[in-house]
């Protein structure tokens, strides 16, 4: 669904005559960054490459996350452990087993060598949507989250009294959602990754 078809849904279910296309934007705005705080599955997941150069000085945190699912430093798994260990891990070179964050940047320890490349799996924030013909994710595979979000923030904004159908409508699809991304990660009992690495161009640091 694009997000000129998200609007009009939104507007005929509303139906309200007092809504302006400012508030649509708004209200529909506001239940994407809700949503993202709460839908964790396999479709808000996204891997960046990065390979460590000369001028290392830690990995940048990708300007679209959300939430770290794992990192691996040439085909290893870090573990996260606290700043204070990590940097003490980081005064000497060798194979990264650790990491943390510090501010805008991943440090990881022991420091990794020139050439080394390093994979980070993440929650992403979902693209923007500005154009009528825009889309993301959440609009191509489950608009009626965002539909029922945007419909409970709008009762509440006017005081409409259908406002807890909508809400427990937009809580029940995040709680389905949710529900099937953890049995879709329990195969035979294990634990298996949701995410590949599938990789556009690296990036240097």
């Amino acid at each position: 669904m694009t997000y000129g078809e998200l609007q009009d849904l939104f507007k005929k279910r509303l139906n309200r005559r007092d809504v302006t296309p400012s508030l649509v934007e708004s209200f529909i705005r506001d239940a994407i960054q809700r949503t993202q705080r709460l839908l964790r599955t396999p479709g808000s997941e996204v891997a960046a490459e990065v390979t460590i150069t000369e001028e290392y000085d830690g990995v940048a945190v990708p300007g679209d996350f959300l939430q770290l699912v794992s990192m691996v430093a040439n085909d290893r798994e870090l573990t996260r452990v606290s700043l204070p260990e990590v940097l003490r891990y980081a005064r000497n070179p060798g194979e990264p087993r650790f990491f943390a964050r510090n501010r805008a940047k991943f440090i990881l320890g022991p420091r990794p060598a020139p050439g080394s490349t390093v994979y980070i799996v993440y929650h992403a924030d979902f693209s923007t949507l500005s154009d009528p013909e825009d889309t993301n994710w959440l609009t191509e595979i489950a608009p009626d989250v965002i539909i029922d979000g945007a419909l409970a923030d709008a009762c509440a904004h006017f005081n409409d009294p259908r406002v807890d159908r909508f809400e427990a409508g937009f809580t029940t699809a995040i709680a389905d959602l949710n529900l099937m991304a953890q049995a879709e990660e329990l195969t035979n009992a294990a634990v298996a990754p949701s995410w590949s690495f599938d990789f556009g161009d690296s990036e240097g640091i």
